[in-house]
């Protein structure tokens, strides 16, 4: 009987340890919970273009030049949603995937690659966002006309969103060199937007915890 008292310390102790160990892992202790993965789809009534002259749409997004509208250049929009990640939740990655759907002319010789800016432009596309100051530039997407999609490292980018409290993420693309030659000839990257019929939509790939 003296024997099966003096083991109940060790035996608590050891329920203690489970204890510390689990409560550790996230499940209701101090440490962070597991990492979590989602992907998000753009926006359709938010995804579309601007041109030079301030024209915009929601469907049909280009980015480069279009022969045309002499002398105008097309930059597309995407905004993701972020309202499904909860508030105070901290980025791990976070990528932006958009598909080249095709090419036309050579934009890439003319115009440069495909750059992106992080864009704040709110629930509506307008004309002013075709010139809008930059929350920051976010990289290059694309470097080559090959169809597929393309990919870009965003993390920063999305989690100065959550820390700032904005409900979407939105990006701006355009050529880095010009948008435009005004030569006459078409030269633009077309990336699929929400409403593309078939499939290969945008992606925005997070995981947070």
């Amino acid at each position: 009987m003296k024997r099966e008292l003096t083991a109940w310390p060790a035996v608590l102790g050891l329920c203690a340890l489970v204890a510390c160990e689990l409560g550790g892992s996230g499940n209701g202790g101090n440490g962070p919970g597991p990492d979590v993965t989602v992907t998000l789809g753009s926006t359709a009534s938010l995804d579309g273009w601007v041109r030079t002259d301030g024209n915009s749409q929601t469907t049909n997004g280009l980015t480069g030049d279009l022969s045309v509208v002499t002398g105008q250049g097309y930059r597309q929009f995407f905004s993701f949603d972020l309202s499904t990640i909860p508030p105070g939740s901290t980025v791990t990655s976070a990528t932006l995937r958009l598909y080249q759907a095709f090419v036309i002319g050579s934009p890439y010789t003319e115009l440069g690659s495909v750059a992106v800016d992080h864009l704040d432009y709110g629930d509506m596309l307008c004309c002013g966002d075709y010139d809008a100051a930059a929350l920051a530039s976010a990289g290059t997407l694309s470097s080559d006309a090959s169809v597929g999609y393309k990919q870009l490292v965003v993390t920063a980018r999305v989690q100065a969103d959550l820390a700032a409290a904005r409900t979407r993420t939105q990006f701006r693309l355009r050529f880095s060199a010009a948008d435009f030659t005004n030569d006459g000839g078409s030269d633009n990257a077309q990336f699929n937007e929400a409403e593309a019929p078939g499939g290969n939509l945008p992606q925005l790939v997070v995981t947070y915890h």
